[in-house]
């Protein structure tokens, strides 16, 4: 299995207990009305009702140096360097997807988001900038989502010797490590409803667990969505959990793999008085110090526990995905 390591989404014990952007009281002013997430399969209707706020991230641009110039003036680097390329936005807040071959019906081998910076050679074919630097996946993304960002070397074709596992793909299930969960995504992709295996018994009231080193940036009840709580990993990365029985810990406190965050629930009015979580993964495209969730358009992104990604499309189930949040 291969982890696609992100440049830029720092990840290990060495996290800064000063990050910015911390809430004072963790209260957040943005409403929520998912819908009905159902826990239970019994409905598929997911959290973007049409009251759900508006996404007010800037847009961007969606235009991108196509012959590996720098947007600076500088001179354009030699054609044997690979230069790291930094994602734009584009103006519905997709994901850049990077397929197997300069073809968009080819295999999609992974999706990234805006503001994520990853190296790409000089060879553009059909409009898609060859992105394989190891050699050991093909990989072709759209060259209008791509900017150079200048920073250039000589190929270099041999993989370096170890490379840190980061954020997302270092998370864990927030659950005890070995018991077993089903995932749902239901309407609401890249979101994730979770319930225990194999009949949903135990769910309420189950210990949530810090699926990574982080500070806790939200704790609060919040009118439809219960009780919530975000925790900060660093690099921008945002996890919130939803609908939760009872909070453990508190805006500002410090949590490592494994600490008690509180415990599975089905508070606030969204929950349609069914045990489960409600899970986000967040990238904080707009740099304010938080993830937005909850609405169609907000700054979730595909969750990763132990190596593995889920949440890629709608109406989608994984069952008996055992929880490696173990000591």
């Amino acid at each position: 299995m291969r982890i696609v390591v992100r440049v830029g989404a720092s990840w290990g014990l060495g996290l800064l207990l000063s990050l910015a952007g911390c809430s004072g009281d963790g209260e957040s002013s943005q409403a929520w009305d998912p819908g009905t997430s159902g826990g239970d399969g019994s409905s598929a209707a997911g959290d973007d009702a049409d009251t759900a706020p508006e996404d007010d991230d800037e847009g961007g641009t969606t235009g991108g140096a196509d012959d590996g110039s720098t947007t600076t003036g500088e001179e354009p680097p030699q054609e044997q360097d690979w230069c790291l390329y930094v994602v734009l936005p584009s103006a519905d807040d997709s994901l850049l997807n990077v397929y197997a071959e300069p073809d968009p019906t080819s295999e999609i081998q992974y999706s990234i988001i805006a503001g994520e910076t990853l190296w790409g050679a000089p060879t553009v074919i059909d409009g898609y900038r060859d992105l394989d630097r190891w050699h050991d996946m093909p990989q072709w993304a759209e060259i209008g989502r791509l900017e150079n960002t200048g920073v250039c070397e000589d190929e270099d074709e041999t993989p370096p010797e170890e490379e840190e596992v980061q954020i997302p793909e270092g998370l864990q299930l927030p659950f005890v490590c070995g018991d077993a969960w089903r995932l749902d995504t239901w309407g609401h992709a890249p979101a994730l409803d979770m319930v225990r295996e194999p009949d949903q018994h135990g769910t309420e009231g189950a210990p949530l667990l810090a699926p990574g080193p982080g500070i806790v940036n939200q704790s609060f009840f919040h009118a439809n969505a219960g009780n919530l709580v975000q925790i900060d990993h660093g690099g921008g990365y945002f996890t919130t959990y939803v609908h939760m029985q009872s909070r453990a810990v508190e805006v500002g406190d410090v949590v490592e793999l494994g600490d008690g965050i509180g415990a599975v629930g089905k508070t606030g009015p969204t929950s349609n008085n069914h045990p489960h979580l409600h899970f986000e993964l967040g990238f904080d495209a707009n740099g304010d110090g938080e993830a937005s969730w909850g609405f169609s358009g907000a700054e979730r992104i595909l969750p990763w526990f132990d190596g593995v990604e889920y949440g890629q499309s709608n109406s989608q189930t994984w069952r008996d995905v055992v929880s490696g949040n173990c000591p």
